[in-house]
């Protein structure tokens, strides 16, 4: 009988899931938030596995989805390797994980062909991770919200933001609308732009002004502008990731039923690409891949755009 364990870590805290051949066991969650470093880290990721694994015994592999793998490298990598001793480990970006479980990939895929299509991810920021075996797989965008993200909620907020200013200075492309809304939840120009210029969470106060423009577009031409090019942006993005098939759609800016989901899916569609809600989650990803760890090595492709390595 195989015990594998998927862990997904993300910034607002770790979640973990056990199976024995292919029944869920358990599954525990340690609240964050939590800083992205090794050392922090590798006890959280230690005593969930002990939480979701006892008294079942050992475990045949682990796997391990976070942000920043391909980033920081072996100074993350390492103590979550060492944090589970005795077994197979594999630690991935969490865009790996969310690129399995939202295509719904399985096991013998992984092992075969590595699968195709695309996952799109758009929240705060916008990144996509997919492709296919003949031209291979790629990460794109997620650049952050200085230089990339189009398209996401920061760049949303932002654009909003900004016409919200040029409403003030009477320049073309000003939105009265939008400024009122700038002035009922977040103050006055001046004082916006104070609090923005000393935060340390730009990206996130800028986000947090998206869903007003999202509101607005229902009635004011810029908003609707606005959400129509980051349809552009995004699906840009996933058709860079590949030119053809399926995408996932996972975000809170895009769940289904809101006008920029609405504007994405039409955009994507004229790319030729297939929007679809996501069949599942990236915890359901690293369950899969330990799955597959446990039978061989996923495609070397796959792993390598996915900042997966393999231990034990």
């Amino acid at each position: 009988m195989v015990l594998v364990v998927g862990i997904d870590v993300g910034g607002s805290g770790v979640r973990g899931r056990a199976e024995r051949d292919g029944h869920v066991l358990s599954e525990a969650s340690i609240p964050g938030p939590v800083r992205m470093t090794g050392t922090d880290l590798a006890p959280v990721v230690a005593a969930l596995v002990r939480t979701l694994t006892s008294p079942a015994g050992p475990v045949d592999a682990v796997v391990i989805g976070c942000a920043g793998v391909a980033t920081f490298g072996a100074a993350l990598r390492d103590p979550l390797v060492a944090a589970v001793p005795g077994t197979r480990v594999a630690v991935c970006s969490d865009l790996l994980t969310a690129y399995v479980g939202g295509l719904g990939l399985s096991a013998a895929t992984l092992l075969t062909d590595g699968g195709s299509g695309v996952v799109l991810a758009a929240g705060t920021g916008a990144v996509a991770f997919g492709g296919a075996p003949v031209t291979g797989w790629r990460r794109v965008d997620g650049w952050g919200h200085l230089l990339g993200d189009d398209g996401g909620g920061a760049w949303i907020g932002r654009a909003g933001l900004r016409a919200a200013l040029r409403a003030v200075d009477g320049r073309p492309g000003g939105s009265a609308t939008l400024l009122d809304l700038m002035r009922a939840r977040l103050g006055e120009p001046s004082e916006v732009i104070a609090d923005l210029t000393g935060r340390p969470d730009r990206a996130g106060a800028m986000a947090a002004f998206a869903p007003s423009v999202i509101e607005a577009a229902a009635r004011d031409p810029i908003a609707t502008g606005i959400l129509a090019e980051a349809a552009v942006h995004l699906a840009d993005t996933a058709h860079a990731a590949t030119d053809s098939g399926d995408v996932a759609v996972v975000g809170n800016l895009v769940r289904p039923g809101g006008p920029l989901a609405e504007s994405l899916g039409n955009t994507l569609r004229a790319h030729g690409m297939t929007p679809r809600a996501a069949a599942g989650a990236p915890l359901d990803g690293a369950v899969t891949l330990a799955r597959a760890l446990c039978r061989g090595t996923p495609a070397d492709a796959l792993a390598t755009a996915g900042a997966l390595t393999v231990h034990g």
